[in-house]
């Protein structure tokens, strides 16, 4: 059972504010009136595909419940009976081997998780989530909000922190701050340490991570309900790690893989909830390679957001097929003129969305005696540009280069 998870003993709070909790949330999903249902987990009993509106609901999930904790605690629960109606036995114990989620025992309470969504979709209703964006990058902020409450959510919050300096380039926290969606609170983590508390002050029932500069600590995973859902720009368990565009680039990859899949203890090694791909063969800037990101995540993840609703908790990754994309050795920074024409321009490449360690960011060099970043380059003349002759002879189009 799911039970064996959870606390052998767990601590039973008042069984009336249970309840009471119950009634609450069952009552606003029977009625699909105007009641804004939490969607938190709570002590939940799935009656509501078997009940009339004209059946005691509050006296069945007293009962159910009193079941639950039964089993829970390998006990009967204090003030009642030890005798249950089998049938809802029989009925409670598929509802836990299907989906039941240890972590909840708040505030000394033994809390049997179910989702809110779980109990609405017998009646092919979509609960909004409370969700928090996490993230270090506007782009990522703009891009991802309009999906989440396109898919009827609400984004109740976003989480950031500085983060080491110059991992994603030249990119001011403040220029994070401008982009937060109106009305929406932005709390910035002093450090690691301090991500647990600020989004559990937001009370979410999900996160949305994508573009964050540092390691998730567990109890920061576990302070949303459901947890954290993380958007991975690799085809997992493929490029695990903070660098995965770099080494696709790098690597001379003709497409790139995008994954969202809940995270865990370690680095990128969580269960997948969905997976895509788009090709890169047209990409010219770095501007081309993130708006093939950005059309990955917009059709991703309303999809992976509609599994989740519909209790998934995605598949295990083979740990035999990961390969990790670390960050690129300092020397790589400098083009090496002597290397192969295509090596040169697929370093070239790699260093667009490259993420960085130390502030070093290339691909940098020498032309005309200025020191440039190159941006842009080309094994033909077709966009004009400054030619460099490489190693195997061939020569390499500069199109666009910034100085440093």
């Amino acid at each position: 059972m799911a039970f064996s998870h959870t606390d052998p003993n767990p601590v039973v709070g008042s069984l009336d504010d249970l309840l009471g909790d119950c009634r609450g949330i069952a009552a606003a999903v029977c009625d699909l009136d105007d009641h804004l249902v939490d969607g938190r987990f709570d002590v939940l009993v799935d009656l509501v595909p078997l009940l009339g509106d004209d059946r005691d609901f509050a006296g069945l999930v007293e009962q159910e419940l009193g079941q639950a904790i039964q089993l829970g605690r390998g006990g009967v629960p204090p003030g009642k009976d030890a005798e249950v109606d089998p049938h809802f036995d029989c009925r409670l114990r598929t509802l836990l081997d299907d989906e039941c989620h240890p972590r909840f025992h708040v505030d000394g309470i033994a809390r049997i998780g179910f989702p809110v969504t779980r109990l609405a979709r017998f009646r092919n209703v979509s609960l909004e989530m409370r969700i928090v964006v996490i993230t270090r990058l506007p782009a990522v902020l703009h891009g991802i909000t309009p999906i989440i409450r396109d898919c009827g959510h609400d984004v109740v919050g976003v989480v950031t922190t500085e983060g080491p300096r110059g991992r994603y380039g030249e990119v001011p926290l403040s220029t994070l701050v401008d982009a937060r969606p109106a009305g929406v609170d932005l709390l910035v983590a002093a450090n690691s340490k301090r991500l647990a508390p600020l989004l559990a002050a937001l009370e979410p029932d999900l996160a949305v991570c994508g573009g964050f500069p540092v390691r998730m600590p567990a109890d920061a995973i576990g302070a949303p309900a459901l947890g954290i859902l993380n958007g991975h720009p690799a085809a997992l368990p493929r490029y695990r790690g903070p660098n995965p565009i770099g080494w696709a680039l790098r690597n001379g990859d003709p497409e790139i893989g995008f994954t969202f899949h809940f995270m865990d203890a370690e680095f990128d090694t969580g269960p997948v909830v969905l997976q895509g791909a788009a090709p890169l063969a047209d990409a010219e800037r770095a501007e081309d390679v993130a708006g093939v990101l950005f059309r990955l995540w917009r059709t991703l993840l309303p999809e992976a957001l509609l599994r989740i609703d519909n209790g998934e908790r995605g598949a295990p990754q083979d740990p035999e097929d990961g390969s990790y994309a670390g960050f690129f050795e300092p020397e790589y920074a400098e083009i090496d003129w002597t290397r192969p024409a295509e090596e040169v321009q697929r370093q070239i490449r790699a260093w667009w969305l490259a993420a960085a360690r130390d502030g070093i960011h290339g691909p940098l060099t020498e032309l005309d005696g200025e020191r440039v970043r190159v941006l842009r380059s080309r094994l033909d003349d077709r966009r004009g540009g400054v030619p460099v002759t490489c190693g195997d002879g061939r020569p390499l189009w500069v199109v666009e280069t910034a100085p440093v």
